[in-house]
């Protein structure tokens, strides 16, 4: 079975998630202002969890440059990098949350649930063979 690294893209902050079908986990929040400093990090994570496939959340409306860094990965990594629409993740993190009970301390920073709720999705719909 695949070892699934989730990714929620952000300008300042990136989501990592590990999912094996059917179970996926929050993993970190890494800053994202330098992208060799997380690539350095994310190849870590990889290495260390032997992870086979990436799946980085991609919105519709691109505007915080996920395609790039997508490419980015692309150039540096050698494991599949499956691009998802990551609409909604966000706020679907925040309701999860919510229901939890996590506290509104706990609920600044869910970019790492944004990325289990990416990696549900694609367990539900794909594998790491398919294309996108």
């Amino acid at each position: 079975m695949a070892k699934v690294l989730g990714i929620d893209f952000g300008k300042s902050r990136i989501g990592v998630a590990l999912g094996e079908n059917p179970f996926f986990a929050p993993f970190a929040i890494l800053e994202g202002k330098n992208w060799n400093e997380v690539l350095r990090v994310l190849k870590k994570i990889i290495e260390e969890n032997e992870i086979s496939c990436i799946v980085l959340g991609i919105p519709k409306k691109d505007i915080i440059g996920a395609n790039s860094f997508k490419e980015f990965l692309k150039e540096q990594i050698s494991i599949p990098i499956r691009g998802l629409n990551e609409d909604f993740t966000s706020k679907e993190a925040l309701d999860y949350s919510i229901k939890m009970g996590y506290s509104k301390k706990s609920r600044k920073h869910l970019d790492d649930v944004a990325a289990c709720m990416l990696l549900e999705k694609f367990f539900e719909n794909y594998d790491c063979k398919d294309k996108s």
